[in-house]
C-alpha cells in the first residue's frame, strides 16, 4: 500500500484486520455474524461527546467513521440509542475511521432491529440527538435574539428560549451555521425547533468536533477538521 494510501472503507473490521469486500454485501450481514451498515451513534470518551456513521458492525466490535483522530486505547462508550448503550475500547484509528472493541458482546440483528425501528416504545424513534450547551442567536421577524442550546441532532435543537411560540419560523444562527427552522414545542421557557432542512450529517459532525477542539482526543499533532 503507497504512502498516504489507507484502507479502502469497507476492508477493516472492528479490530482493524483486512477482509474481502465480497464479504460484505451492501446492507446485509456478511457470513451472519457481521453487519456493513450507514447507521448514525453517539459516542463519548473522557474528554469528547460527538457523533459516529457505524459502517460496519459486529458482535465483539464496530468500525464507524468518526471525521477527526483519536488516540488508540481509550475507553469509549457508544450510544446506539437512550436503551442501548454499549461500553468498549478504542482499538485503532486511521483515515478518520475507528474500530472499538465492546466489553460484551450485542446480538446485532436486534441492534439493528432496534435502529431501523420507527417507534420506540411508543415514542418516535429520533435522530440521535447530543446534548452539548453553547450559545446561539434566533432571529425572529427583526428582532435577535441569544439563546442557549442544551441539544442538537440533524433535524433540529431543544434551547433555553422563553419569547417563542409553537409554529413562530426563525433562522437559528450558531457557530459556522446559519439554519431557517421552526418551533414545534414549548414548554417551561424550553423549546424544540426543527430545521426545514435536516443539517447533513457529515457537517453536524464537523461542527461539533469545532466546538471541543480544544480536546485532549485528539492526537498528539492531529487538528480537527
Amino acid at each position: 500500500m503507497g504512502k498516504g494510501e489507507g484502507p479502502k472503507e469497507d476492508d477493516l473490521n472492528y479490530s482493524g484486520d483486512f477482509q474481502s469486500t465480497a464479504d460484505l454485501p451492501g446492507e446485509r450481514r456478511a457470513q451472519g455474524r457481521t453487519a456493513t451498515v450507514f447507521r448514525p451513534v453517539l459516542i463519548e470518551t473522557d474528554a469528547f461527546a460527538g457523533f459516529c456513521l457505524v459502517r460496519n458492525l459486529s458482535p465483539n466490535g464496530m468500525r464507524g467513521q468518526v471525521y477527526t483522530s483519536f488516540a488508540e486505547g481509550l475507553p469509549i462508550t457508544v450510544q446506539f440509542s437512550p436503551d442501548r448503550i454499549v461500553q468498549g475500547t478504542l482499538t485503532w484509528c486511521k483515515d478518520e475511521h475507528v474500530g472499538v472493541q465492546f466489553d460484551e458482546p450485542v446480538d446485532v440483528e436486534q441492534v439493528l432491529s432496534d435502529l431501523a425501528r420507527k417507534l420506540v416504545e411508543g415514542r418516535v424513534n429520533r435522530a440521535p440527538r447530543l446534548q452539548i450547551e453553547c450559545k446561539a442567536e434566533l432571529i425572529i421577524g427583526d428582532r435577535s435574539l441569544a439563546i442557549e442550546v442544551q441539544d442538537i441532532s440533524q433535524r433540529g435543537i431543544k434551547a433555553v428560549a422563553s419569547f417563542i411560540k409553537p409554529g413562530d419560523e426563525v433562522w437559528v444562527r450558531l457557530e459556522g451555521l446559519e439554519l431557517k427552522a421552526v418551533v414545534r414545542w414549548t414548554q417551561g421557557g424550553i423549546a424544540g425547533l426543527n430545521f426545514l432542512r435536516p443539517l447533513p450529517f457529515e457537517e453536524l459532525a464537523h461542527w461539533v468536533i469545532r466546538q471541543q477542539s480544544q480536546g485532549p482526543f485528539l492526537e498528539s499533532g492531529a487538528q480537527a477538521a
